[in-house]
């Protein structure tokens, strides 16, 4: 059996106590040190854990340099990302962030050309990739069932309170969400935006101080169209985490509605259903099969599927979207 992966793990708040769970669970990986800034929340660490408070810091530096680990997960807020990122390739780690890669796409491009100096691993969990209804779609789409995909209609919908910083972000739908939805597209078509054009608004009775809601136009490669709808403020029936995505091609369409896969044929008359396809059964999924990707791109060195050198472009589109979104004119990429 092979060694186990020693993570070192930045950021054990609230979401961070989640990542503790799965870096304790996931079989091929062992908590080797916590960083945070809050006592208390090293103090939540242990107990959850069990892990020795001499393995647990306030100053990350000091992890750095003590800390015998193969991995840095990074759990903190994306304005820490960078700086955190760097100084971990600078002490010799592999490097795994939560998203967004960084605070800007600036400091993305730098992150990038740092990671490809250092010759360690660098990846972005983007989960929602691992989900037993996205790896469906996407084998429908691979087998080409519906062959040449023209266009996708994707909406989401929740009214969810947040709470914390994110309830008083400017562009809290497409700084924080809309980027697992991005990625799912880019994902799913394997093909890059070249024109957003985005707006944002706040409907009156919203509990954000931003915007919490958008639609985004985007055209991707060879002509491929995108109708994108999102709010957290939403009214009525939900959609799930996922959303509910139609993906329209010359053959007919695959639709994922309430993490359900249908597929209806070109042939079939208009009021069809379709056909409900079974989800594939995945050993892994959600973080846990993006540690897995990670440990396997540690053990292997090829590159992990959402790399940074493949993750910079979903980043790029939702930045190209806020851009949109807050000059008012169409973005080309």
């Amino acid at each position: 059996m092979e060694n186990k992966i020693r993570v070192l793990q930045i950021g054990s708040g609230h979401f961070g106590q989640s990542w503790l769970d799965v870096v304790t669970g996931f079989p091929d990986t062992e908590l080797a040190g916590v960083v945070d800034v809050e006592p208390e929340h090293l103090v939540g660490a242990q107990q959850r854990t069990g892990l020795a408070a001499d393995r647990c810091y306030t100053d990350a530096d000091q992890a750095f340099a003590e800390v015998q680990a193969d991995l840095v997960l990074i759990v903190t807020p994306p304005t820490t990302h960078k700086t955190l990122a760097l100084k971990a390739l600078q002490a010799g780690f592999h490097v795994m962030l939560e998203k967004p890669l960084t605070q800007t796409y600036e400091e993305a491009v730098e992150l990038l050309a740092a990671s490809r100096e250092s010759g360690k691993q660098v990846m972005v969990s983007q989960n929602y990739r691992w989900r037993p209804a996205i790896q469906t779609a996407k084998q429908l789409l691979a087998s080409q069932a519906i062959g040449q995909v023209g266009y996708i209609e994707y909406s989401f919908r929740k009214a969810k309170h947040i709470g914390g910083w994110r309830e008083r972000s400017p562009e809290i739908m497409l700084e924080d969400m809309s980027i697992h939805h991005f990625d799912i597209i880019r994902y799913l078509l394997e093909k890059e935006a070249e024109r957003v054009h985005a707006e944002s608004f706040r409907p009156a009775w919203s509990w954000f101080t931003g915007n919490p809601s958008t639609q985004v136009l985007i055209q991707f490669e060879h002509n491929v169209r995108v109708n994108y709808f999102a709010s957290w403020v939403s009214r009525g029936k939900e959609t799930t985490w996922n959303g509910d995505i139609r993906i329209v091609g010359e053959k007919g369409a695959v639709e994922i509605i309430d993490d359900r896969v249908r597929f209806t044929s070109a042939d079939e008359p208009p009021e069809s259903e379709g056909t409900e396809v079974a989800l594939l059964a995945m050993p892994f999924t959600e973080r846990a099969a993006s540690l897995q990707d990670m440990v396997r791109a540690i053990r292997t060195g090829t590159p992990p599927l959402t790399s940074i050198e493949d993750n910079i472009h979903s980043f790029r589109l939702a930045c190209a979207a806020i851009d949109s979104a807050t000059s008012g004119t169409t973005v080309v990429l």
